[in-house]
Parts: C-alpha cells; structure tokens; sequence
C-alpha cells in the first residue's frame, strides 16, 4: 500500500472466482478491496489445451479524458503454473503538441523474471519478484490496437500495434524460467481506476467518462480464436455507473459520468465488427468503487 501513482497492477493471491467466457471459472486475485474496484471479465482461446506462443488482445479506447486514471488490462498466466503478467493501455496527457498519448505496460509478477531491456526494470507493484516495462505512444481514439505477446524460448516480448495505421512498437522483453512453459489460453482484463482519493465522490471529477472495447483475443498469429466475457462483477457504490454491451465481437465498458468536456458523441469506431449479434445486450451495472492505494 502506498502512493497512488502506479502504472498498472497485479492481480494476484486467491480471492474470488470469475466466470470464463466458455463457461468454467478462473481465479481473479489481489486484494479484496481492488477486487471489488476492478470490473473484470473473462476470456478464453480454444484449440490448444498445452498453451500457445503467441497471444493477441484487442483494444479500441473510443472516449478517455488525457489523464493519468485508468488502465485498460489484460492478465495472462502459463501453463507451468506461478505467477503470470499482464499487459494494457493507459491514457496519459497530451504531448506539447495537443497530440493523444497512450502509455502501454507490459509486466511480469514471477520470482524467475529478469530483464536487459531498455524500457523495463526489475520489480513490479512495490515487489522485488518481477519485471516492469513500458512505453509511451502516439495514438488516437477509435483506434484498435493489438497488445501483443510472444514467447521465444523462455523470452516474452510484447508489442503494441496500431492496426489503423500499421505502426509497431515494443513495449518490453523479460525472460520466466523453464518451468513457466507457455502462455495459458485463459485469464482475465479488467478496468482500473488507479488514480485519485481512496473513497471518490460520484462524479465527473473523480471518475470521469470512458468508453473501451475490449475484443475478443487471438493466439498463434491468427490460428486459434477466442472469446472476451460479459462484465461479471456487481457493485452498489455508484449505481448506474458503468454499463457493459457484450456481442459476438468482445465486450464494450462505458463507465463514469459525463462532465462538459466530455457532451461531444463518442467518435466513430474506424471499422465496423464483423458479423455483430442482431441485438446485443445493454446491462446496466453499478460501481463506481473506490480506488486502492498501492504501489507502482
């Protein structure tokens, strides 16, 4: 516990379950208080029970105030068991030139992680087991971007690309021990308010507008495909406070209040999903929990 000026978290210790998209359940760790102020929901890639050496997670930010608040990540573990990693996107303040940034991290909680990487360094969330690393972009809203995985022997790389405009950018490279084996097929993203007082009043101030769709994910460079879940958590703190629309294309999360700023319509997704269901699904949830002071 401590600062509020993290740069993403680790879900980690056995607290409660959520249910996976093909229907069985996966632990979600951490805190009992962050799991509470996490709204998270599962995916799953089927085809490769053994674990893959590639994993894709797709992510299009359609409104996000340029702040440093949420992060927008995806959790992923391996088949030998330990700890696991994740990898997102946050929004951050626009550069000199009022230009859109993102920054994207790319994290590794395991005891046998080490790193050479130029954007990454030892320990992750206040813990001396891991490795962080991170980049900042350029970048736009109505963008899908693909947060990429890759494992080579016992290094994982993991990149960001804009697949609007084709621009690629590694985000970090750590190594796990043998024992780790592959990346496993199911896990958890999630939303996180990482920013801000422990216990925010409902508002546009404290937790400003977002929109996000969180696609369904790939693996093995296109080869398998999977599924992204609906929301699964449910909260009283700030009713009416984060809506989910779920379809055969992956999850959209729309949380927070409008404030001035934020009365323009949300931009026009770049491209349209394919083979959207007919009628999807609007449920209207209801947290808006307060954040958990922790560490970077």
């Amino acid at each position: 516990m401590g600062k509020h000026t993290r740069r993403g978290r680790k879900i980690v210790g056995i607290l409660g379950m959520v249910g996976l998209a093909g229907g069985s359940a996966m632990m979600f760790w951490g805190p009992s208080a962050a799991l509470a102020s996490t709204p998270a929901m599962s995916w799953s890639v089927q085809g490769a029970k053994d674990g893959v050496t590639e994993l894709s997670f797709y992510q299009r930010i359609d409104a996000a105030r340029s702040q440093n608040m949420f992060y927008f990540g995806n959790q992923f573990g391996f088949t030998g068991g330990g700890a696991g990693g994740y990898i997102g996107m946050q929004p951050q303040p626009e550069d000199s030139q009022g230009a859109r940034q993102f920054r994207v991290i790319f994290s590794s909680f395991r005891g046998d992680s080490a790193t050479g990487h130029a954007n990454c360094h030892g320990g992750a969330d206040g813990s001396s087991d891991g490795v962080s690393c991170k980049t900042t972009i350029k970048g736009a809203l109505g963008h899908t971007y693909r947060l990429q995985v890759v494992e080579s022997g016992t290094q994982l790389t993991g990149k960001v690309i804009d697949t609007d405009t084709g621009a690629s950018t590694v985000v970090g490279q750590w190594s796990v021990g043998a024992a780790a084996r592959k990346i496993s097929t199911s896990d958890v993203s999630w939303v996180e308010r990482y920013t801000g007082p422990k216990m925010p009043p409902c508002n546009a101030t404290t937790w400003p507008y977002y929109k996000v769709k969180f696609g369904n994910p790939t693996a093995n460079n296109g080869a398998l495909t999977g599924s992204m879940g609906d929301y699964a958590q449910k909260s009283s703190a700030c009713p009416g406070a984060l809506r989910s629309v779920h379809d055969s294309t992956g999850t959209v999360m729309m949380g927070g209040f409008k404030g001035p700023e934020d009365e323009t319509p949300d931009p026009t997704p770049t491209s349209t999903p394919s083979n959207p269901t007919p009628t999807p699904t609007t449920k209207p949830t209801a947290p808006c929990e307060p954040a958990v002071a922790t560490t970077e």
